[in-house]
């Protein structure tokens, strides 16, 4: 049983790190990705987040990173940011790939209620 909890520590060596935010403009969700080749992230809807980042999880697999970035000023709650915190990292990022349960969740992308 401690086996399963033993891992070891996510890291960036070796990855293709791209930074996902999220924040809320006038009571609407804003999402911005941006990639290592961009000197600034770029916006996009939510199914255009979710069409990006599958691309990149084919494209990169076991070696896509992917850092949430969630503002401080992002007038997001508590609950928001960690589920759409959870859906990104569970759904791309390659850790939570070879580690499903690591979060303890088992969402997919496009479940969460982050719209």
């Amino acid at each position: 049983k401690y086996r399963d909890l033993a891992r070891p520590a996510r890291n960036t060596a070796g990855k293709y790190v791209v930074d996902v935010r999220i924040f809320k403009e006038r009571g609407d969700y804003r999402f911005q990705l941006k990639e290592p080749s961009q000197t600034a992230p770029v916006d996009y809807s939510k199914d255009e987040l979710v069409r990006r980042l599958t691309t990149l999880k084919d494209e990169r697999g076991r070696r896509l990173y992917t850092k949430v970035v969630i503002p401080q000023d992002s007038r997001l709650s508590h609950n928001e940011a960690w589920q759409f915190t959870q859906e990104i990292l569970q759904g791309y990022d390659y850790y939570y790939q070879q580690y499903p349960r690591a979060l303890g969740g088992n969402s997919l992308p496009g479940d969460s209620a982050v719209q």
